[in-house]
């Protein structure tokens, strides 16, 4: 009985996929430190809440990402820890049924913890995830499935780089005044280029499956290098986004930059088939360290600059 339940517990924690946790805990931490700087307040309940909040949205992301993905998967040939689902479904780990009462029930949580936190003084939470959701429903779910007809990483970049720093700024200061928006563009395009940076694994077997995506559309040779190149776009920037810029946001800029600098020789190693799935994994991983590194830099200022 206890090996059953380990086995389910693997089973729940690999569908789960922990490292994709990171795309959303990483906007939420910039934009509570966003609002530390504009309001010098803090709430550790709120920040509670609010990472309660990225978990739940993650798991609803993941879960129904794996159940209307599922053809996509099945044909891909190139997972890596980055993309390709959590091949619950392809394994035969759990029923597509499964899968997609877990999304739902995760979707539900979502919104009963913001009606709560609305009724806590902070009535914009509940819209505000419920907006998260909609972007979710519009990404993947019938009848828009944006990740198969085109706009998928728009959407994404919108999700993890203007929503949820939004949502973090909003959960701890209670208001929206004062939030650097302009320096949100920046970082919505970082995203978007994260987004199709994840995709290039999965471009062959997307194609196959008729997925719109920058990489299935183009090739991941051309998408690599678009996507390398928005993101030093983005990168470069945001001092004119945000002039009054920390100390630690400009180092975390620099290491951005130097991450990127490593990731762009692996993208000529990509050929038109991918024959290197190593060069991928170190593009893919260094433009996902860059993203993360510039949202810590952001996070970093009002807490060790004082």
């Amino acid at each position: 009985m206890m090996s059953e339940r380990a086995s389910a517990f693997r089973v729940w924690v690999k569908a789960s996929r922990p490292l994709s946790l990171a795309h959303l805990v990483f906007p939420l931490l910039m934009g509570q430190a966003l609002a530390v700087q504009a309001h010098g307040a803090w709430s550790w309940p709120m920040f509670a809440a609010v990472m309660l909040y990225g978990w739940l949205q993650q798991l609803a992301i993941v879960f129904l990402n794996d159940y209307f993905d599922a053809e996509a998967d099945r044909a891909n040939r190139m997972r890596t820890p980055f993309s390709g689902g959590s091949r619950v479904l392809p394994d035969g780990d759990l029923k597509p049924r499964q899968i997609l009462l877990a999304g739902v029930y995760a979707a539900c949580l979502v919104l009963i913890l913001g009606i709560a936190l609305s009724l806590a003084e902070r009535p914009l939470l509940a819209p505000l995830f419920a907006g998260g959701l909609t972007l979710l429903a519009l990404y993947s779910a019938p009848p828009f499935r944006c990740n198969y007809r085109g706009g998928g990483e728009l959407l994404q970049g919108l999700g993890c780089g203007g929503l949820l720093p939004v949502i973090g700024f909003y959960g701890q200061a209670g208001t929206l005044n004062h939030l650097p928006w302009l320096l949100l563009a920046p970082f919505v395009v970082l995203h978007a280029a994260c987004s199709i940076t994840t995709s290039l694994p999965d471009a062959p077997a997307d194609a196959l499956a008729g997925k719109r995506t920058l990489a299935a559309m183009i090739g991941p040779l051309r998408a690599g290098y678009a996507a390398l190149g928005l993101a030093v776009a983005a990168i470069l920037v945001t001092p004119v986004c945000e002039p009054r810029m920390g100390v630690w946001s400009g180092v975390a800029l620099g290491v951005a930059l130097g991450l990127l600098a490593v990731a762009a020789p692996q993208v000529r190693r990509f050929g038109p088939t991918l024959r290197s799935r190593r060069a991928v994994i170190i593009y893919v991983a260094m433009v996902e360290l860059a993203c993360m590194a510039y949202a810590l830099g952001f996070t970093a200022d009002p807490f060790i600059a004082g």
